[in-house]
């Protein structure tokens, strides 16, 4: 397991997910299509092709074993910064630190074992410095040459103009959003109505099953439409399916048309959806200039979803895991939307970066790209330039004794095999797609949609004529859920007790569904006998035949 560690606003935070949480997939719908003929055929069209992959069972908080904890999880982290730590905490997990150097840490939970209902994570922050915080790492691996570079802006100068910004504000508050959820996602936006100016405009989505506008259209921040806007969001309550696209495309068209304005949308949602690639490719056609920035919300929110749309969106994203985490998650992500923006950002290093386009970046966010060199050759110093606000910048790391490190060569891979998802949602040739992608995972031995691990045990646990059995294991519901607001399906949700899973370490034989192996192998015997029997009276017909010949010659001489 690998994976890249957050940054921003100087803070280093890496999440490790130990939950699933539930997803409302939206139902398929079933179109008639004419044949010109004048037939008609039923065709189903389903937006959530694998959602039975997707949506393991989940099992109700009243039915948990209180003996023990039926999914337990523990940790142990050693941590090598490659700086002074000057702060180390768990926000949702307490946690016990041992100072094991200047630079490095070793951390456990501090209650051992903990249930797998919530995300884990670890922040950390740099000691205090003047100058920019910059690394650089390469890595020589089968012949090439992998650079690593991270580049933290300097603080920004606030500008004496303003932006006018239309705000489109879009609400999730469908049943996944019950209990804390939906009180953070609320103060949330209370604090988003705070943070408009008079030049401003917005409006508010709501969305569960259905959606509806605050306003029909976007409308000026005015005193009277805020408080309007403060009682409709005090008055929200979660309830019913998640319908997501519909509420997202009518933010975008919103924000489409051009007035000069710098056009945001702001979702706050969990993510608990199935039909990921749909919202994407939406954001591929119709984004336009607009900016994105989600509210990931809850103790288990969507990251997978979160960190695309925001990278799609040309925007940035926070995750508010609870709720006394609202003031500063949302701080931070409104001191990012409201200073300018570092955009054109380019750099003199040559060969296949990944992103292959630096994105736009935001106050306190660092410049982090992975690079297989063209050349094998190395610059002596890397220049980034680009532009802040309406000012030329630049920045330059020397390569001078560049540290080097491990797992490069996977992350360049994980980021190659990222963009090239991403060109699936821009309707690109997928066969040629899917065959980089099987390439690049084969080389760097990485698990992706066309290829997996596979785990081979030599110690035999079962006779062979011992009969196979399968059970599905129950999520947990994530921290702070509301069970009874879920739109879940009941097939999908186990109100039964599971096998005390302690008992053993082998695998579960409970009750459960037989798998039946096909009977594919031939009637041998049977097909045996019946050869023999066919050749056997192909003889006999073969010496009729010739007697019968014999005789009519004899009977011409005659």
């Amino acid at each position: 397991y690998q994976d890249k560690v957050r940054i921003q606003q100087g803070l280093f935070s890496v999440r490790f997910p130990m939950t699933v949480a539930p997803r409302f997939s939206p139902p398929a719908t079933t179109l008639q299509i004419a044949d010109r003929n004048g037939n008609v055929y039923p065709a189903v069209l389903d937006p959530v092709l694998d959602r039975n992959r997707i949506s393991p069972p989940l099992m109700n908080p009243k039915d948990e074993p209180i003996e023990y904890t039926r999914l337990p999880v523990s940790l142990d982290i050693r941590l090598e910064a490659g700086f002074d730590i000057e702060q180390l905490h768990s926000p949702y997990h307490r946690i016990s630190i041992e100072k094991t150097g200047a630079r490095a840490r070793h951390i456990r939970l501090k209650d051992g074992e903990v249930p797998a209902n919530r995300d884990f994570k670890l922040e950390w922050r740099a000691a205090a410095s003047p100058k920019p915080y910059q690394a650089v790492f390469k890595q020589d691996f089968e012949g090439q040459t992998y650079v690593l570079s991270m580049l933290t802006p300097p603080p920004f100068i606030q500008e004496t103009e303003t932006i006018n910004r239309e705000s489109i504000f879009v609400i999730d508050t469908s049943g996944s959003m019950g209990g804390k959820s939906i009180r953070q996602a609320k103060q949330s936006l209370l604090l988003a109505m705070d943070h408009l100016s008079r030049g401003d405009s917005f409006n508010i989505i709501r969305f569960s099953h259905t959606h509806d506008s605050l306003f029909p259209a976007p409308v000026a921040a005015s005193p009277q439409n805020i408080a309007k806007a403060r009682r409709y969001i005090k008055s929200l309550s979660a309830g019913g399916g998640t319908q997501m696209y519909p509420a997202l495309q009518d933010a975008l068209h919103q924000g489409a048309h051009k007035d000069g304005r710098l056009h945001q949308i702001l979702f706050i949602t969990d993510g608990a959806i199935g039909n990921e690639k749909q919202l994407f490719a939406l954001l591929k056609d119709e984004l336009g200039g607009s900016r994105l920035f989600p509210v990931g919300i809850g103790s288990a929110p969507n990251s997978y979803f979160m960190s695309r749309a925001a990278k799609f969106g040309r925007g940035t994203y926070v995750q508010i895991g609870d709720i006394s985490e609202v003031q500063t998650r949302m701080n931070t992500l409104f001191s990012a939307i409201d200073n300018p923006v570092l955009t054109d950002l380019s750099s003199n290093l040559k060969g296949e970066t990944y992103p292959r386009k630096l994105p736009d970046l935001y106050q306190g966010e660092p410049v982090v790209s992975v690079t297989k060199i063209a050349d094998k050759t190395l610059p002596t110093r890397i220049n980034f330039t680009g532009r802040l606000a309406a000012h030329p910048w630049s920045a330059t790391i020397n390569l001078n004794e560049i540290p080097d490190a491990t797992g490069l060569d996977v992350l360049w891979a994980r980021d190659k095999i990222s963009s090239l998802e991403e060109n699936r949602f821009s309707r690109a040739t997928a066969t040629d797609i899917d065959q980089q992608i099987l390439q690049t995972a084969l080389t760097h031995h990485l698990v992706s949609r066309l290829t997996s691990l596979v785990a081979v045990d030599i110690k035999a646990s079962r006779t062979l004529k011992s009969t196979l059995k399968t059970q599905e294991i129950p999520t947990m519901l994530p921290d702070g859920w509301d069970f009874a607001k879920l739109a879940y399906s009941t097939s999908r949700t186990n109100t039964q007790p599971v096998q005390d899973m302690k008992a053993t370490p082998r695998p579960a034989t409970t009750s459960g569904p037989t798998l039946k192996l096909p009977g594919t192998a031939s009637p041998h015997v049977w097909l045996l006998l019946l050869g023999g029997l066919l050749s056997l009276l192909g003889a006999v017909g073969l010496r009729l035949n010739r007697a019968m010949t014999v005789g009519n010659v004899k009977g011409r001489e005659i």
